[in-house]
């Protein structure tokens, strides 16, 4: 059995199988690039790796998504699950989502693109039993009815305070269209929101009527 010295890991180890560390006390904020893990050989550094306990996000839970009625787009409530086997996302309370947008392309009309691609989320702690994520842009932004669309991918990346780890969680795919379903002579124009998840694959669209 090998023990640090504040109590925050413990770990076992024989010749056959390495060793296997298993976390207790989380990692504090700023000591990520403060803790080794060094491997000696009678009294010289072999080998040295960072080290850190903590927890972070695995993958993505779709729950719910629904029409926003003061702009034209969806709003998508998600949430994470996480890797400490807790089943709890209390543990990411020093993990922070954001995201990285990319591949803008519109037609205009009947999208102004002066405007921006959609409603940015703020970084927040992973720690919330959910998450909502905006896609949708003003209703001033969508002008002279014509058949038309724009499109942009989404990343949503994480950030561990305590360990200084990053990565991306999942990538979107998202498309509004303006679309006339009516006869011809009779317009009936809608405006349809689909995003895409490319993991865990998950397609989402809603259609909105146009005044």
């Amino acid at each position: 059995m090998i023990t640090h010295g504040d109590g925050a890991w413990s770990g076992t180890t024989n010749t056959d199988r390495g060793l296997v560390l298993y976390g207790k006390e989380m990692t504090s904020v700023g000591d990520g690039q403060n803790i080794e893990l060094r491997l000696l050989y009678k009294g010289t550094i072999v080998c040295k790796v960072d080290f850190g306990v903590c927890s972070h996000p695995i993958e993505f839970e779709y729950i719910s998504a629904n029409a926003l009625s003061h702009m034209w787009g969806v709003r998508v409530e998600e949430a994470w699950n996480n890797d400490s086997g807790s089943g709890f996302n209390a543990s990411l309370d020093e993990v922070y989502s954001l995201e990285a947008l990319s591949g803008h392309t519109y037609d205009d009309p009947p999208f102004n693109a002066s405007g921006p691609i959609k409603k940015q989320r703020d970084p927040e702690p992973m720690n919330l039993l959910s998450f909502d994520d905006y896609h949708a842009i003003r209703r001033s932004l969508v002008y002279n009815y014509q058949i038309g669309s724009r499109s942009y991918s989404q990343v949503v990346l994480w950030s561990c305070h305590r360990c200084l780890q990053f990565g991306d969680l999942t990538e979107n795919r998202i498309v509004q269209s303006v679309v006339d379903i009516g006869p011809p002579g009779f317009p009936d124009w809608w405006i349809v929101t689909t995003i895409v998840h490319t993991c865990p694959g998950i397609a989402i669209s809603i259609a909105q009527d146009l005044p």
